[in-house]
């Protein structure tokens, strides 16, 4: 079973806890022992001085005794010497092993140290491992050693209050923990919880189900990945409602074609006596329909490359005016056709910098749709004008207009404001998809602003160069 996340961050977490914690401890208890060392080393040698000073001061037995009573102490021995090392006074509680370990160690530094108070650390085996601080110091009267003064210090204060404090600190580290390890229970639940959540949600999105999204919210990370994830879902919703309406809308435009083809071609070859007249329609049924699926199938492809950012750009600078009358007059028979006129307004003067056959292309387009949403007698508009950044063209027509609703949707493949428009009456479908595509390929931009009944006005703006 593969360990969930929340276990992994809590099984790290508890790792670290225990691993702070017990550095805490150690380095508490070490930072203790070792302030109390040296608190008690520095106590042992104020005392061995001050002690000397009396003694040296009044080098009489009286003196020697009031010393030795304010040592009177469990956890203190203090033994004088004379110069000889022989034992001239004890405290009364040192027994007689004890006093040939502290002759051995006092021979020893005598040899070794010169100067005073030898201060010195000895694990001695005496009440059981307490260490001991041993201190000795001369008795020098009239420039003459008279003795030496000996200290016999253990730490068994410190031996006893070590394990309260070591109670303490465990209780402490303990609890912190406990409250650290319910914390992280909870944080990695509280985390956890809307991952899995989100995790659930993809898993439905990934089966299909887009409209499982999770109902996750707030500012955080967690939030804007669960937004992330409805955004997703919701684009996904909407890329396979597109894809099945492009499905359907290819099956469409090229089925219409490949029936006409087939049912006009079955009737020639079953016919075995058909008059020039009749075979003149069929042939021209036949070849307007291929022309269909032609353009349809040039379009898809000219398409699929503008998406796919496979066609590069011959940019070049032109006359404004001239271009676009040329564009203008190779669609002239479709504006008489349709009763129409057209207008440019813009200065001679003006120019543009573009591919001219693929925003001739995106224009000649955008002219085409004005002219079928236009009834006779209407007219279309080019005008050319600039501001600080742009060069804006505005192809406008006194068509019937373009339903509010339908705006944003136009630039979709295969996308007709009129459900009712097949493409025999009309484009492929695809004109306004490759509009949006050549004049993003330029670095510019496409808006349109429309009011039924009134026309439509679309505006390019091109980077100027």
């Amino acid at each position: 079973m593969k360990k969930r996340l929340s276990t992994k961050i809590t099984m790290i977490i508890v790792c670290l806890l225990i691993i702070v914690i017990s550095m805490m401890i150690f380095m508490s208890y070490t930072i203790s022992k070792t302030f109390y060392k040296n608190n008690l080393t520095e106590d042992v040698s104020h005392r061995i001085i001050a002690h000397t000073r009396v003694i040296q001061e009044h080098f009489e037995l009286e003196t020697i005794q009031h010393v030795l009573t304010m040592e009177e102490k469990d956890d203190v021995h203090l033994v004088l010497f004379d110069v000889d090392l022989s034992t001239v006074v004890k405290s009364n509680h040192v027994q007689d092993e004890w006093m040939v370990t502290y002759y051995d160690w006092v021979n020893e530094q005598l040899q070794t140290y010169n100067d005073y108070p030898i201060i010195d650390y000895f694990n001695t085996g005496i009440d059981f491992h307490i260490p001991h601080i041993w201190a000795l110091q001369p008795i020098i009267v009239n420039d003459e050693i008279k003795g030496y003064l000996f200290i016999d210090q253990d730490t068994g204060q410190f031996e006893q209050t070590k394990v309260k404090l070591a109670v303490v600190l465990i209780i402490m580290g303990i609890l912190t923990f406990t409250i650290g390890f319910l914390m992280t229970i909870y944080l990695t639940r509280k985390i956890s919880k809307p991952l899995t959540e989100m995790g659930r949600a993809a898993n439905q999105i990934a089966k299909g189900d887009f409209d499982n999204t999770p109902s996750i919210t707030g500012e955080d990370e967690v939030g804007q990945l669960a937004s992330d994830i409805s955004l997703m879902a919701k684009q996904l919703k909407e890329y396979r409602d597109s894809r099945q309406q492009f499905i359907s809308h290819i099956s469409h435009d090229l089925r219409t074609p490949i029936t006409y083809i087939k049912g006009y071609s079955a009737i020639m070859r079953d016919t075995d006596d058909i008059d020039r007249k009749d075979l003149d329609r069929n042939l021209a049924v036949i070849y307007q329909e291929a022309t269909r699926m032609e353009h349809l199938v040039r379009d898809l492809f000219q398409l699929t490359k503008l998406e796919e950012g496979r066609v590069s750009l011959e940019l070049e600078t032109i006359k404004a005016v001239p271009w676009l009358y040329s564009i203008l007059e190779s669609r002239q028979l479709m504006f008489d056709q349709n009763s129409l006129t057209y207008e440019i307004i813009a200065n001679d003067d003006m120019e543009l910098t573009v591919d001219q056959h693929r925003m001739g292309q995106a224009v000649i387009n955008l002219i085409e749709n004005s002219i079928r949403y236009t009834v006779k007698g209407g007219k279309v508009t080019l005008k050319l004008s600039e501001n600080d950044h742009h060069t804006i063209i505005e192809i406008s027509d006194t068509g019937r207009g373009i339903p509010r609703d339908d705006l944003p949707h136009i630039w979709d493949r295969f996308y007709r404001v009129d459900k009712s428009r097949s493409s025999k009456s009309g484009g492929s479908g695809l004109g306004l998809a490759i509009v949006k595509q050549v004049i993003e390929l330029h670095q510019g931009d496409v808006k349109v602003e429309s009011v039924e009944g009134k026309g439509t006005t679309f505006f390019i703006y091109l980077l100027k160069r």
